[in-house]
């Protein structure tokens, strides 16, 4: 996953700085700042992880190991915790992209009165804004159900009297 964010970052910022067709301001979004935050937040968890846990030998000074029993059960802690962050926050991201491609675009549609009951005028979203609007529902939809999925709900608990 690390690499193929590496490979999107610098896809992003080698087209926003192309003469050919237009320069663009880098990290000038919320879609940007939040992105480059699960970057670093993912690239900090896994490179914590690793060399705690794969490669604990490297964490020594001078013979004594710094990667703990209880310095590992406190950082897995941790893990357990900012994981789901980064989960949340990704599916964030990706639906903060989806609407500002939306707003590129012109995803909205001529009103000259109170548009009082929008699905009158479904008929006058475009279809490319309407393909966007069912990814952002489906991304929605995966990200909640992998939090149900992922989340330690004791099934069995649960009886009917």
């Amino acid at each position: 996953a690390i690499l193929c964010m590496i490979v999107a970052l610098v896809a992003v910022f080698r087209s926003h700085n192309d003469g050919v067709s237009g320069y663009i301001a880098n990290m000038y979004s919320l879609h940007s700042w939040v992105g480059m935050s699960c970057f670093v937040m993912y690239t900090l968890q896994f490179l914590s992880g690793v060399f705690s846990f794969g490669f604990p030998a490297v964490w020594t000074w001078n013979g004594v190991a710094l990667a703990s029993e209880a310095f590992k059960a406190k950082l897995l802690l941790v893990h357990r915790y900012v994981g789901p962050v980064i989960y949340y926050a990704m599916v964030g991201t990706i639906l903060l992209g989806i609407q500002e491609k939306e707003g590129f675009i012109g995803c909205a549609y001529k009103v000259e009165s109170a548009d009082l009951f929008p699905p009158a005028h479904y008929h006058l979203i475009p279809f490319a804004c309407k393909m966007s609007h069912y990814l952002g529902l489906l991304v929605l939809g995966t990200g909640l159900c992998t939090s149900f999925a992922l989340h330690p709900i004791d099934r069995g608990s649960y009886h009917h009297n």
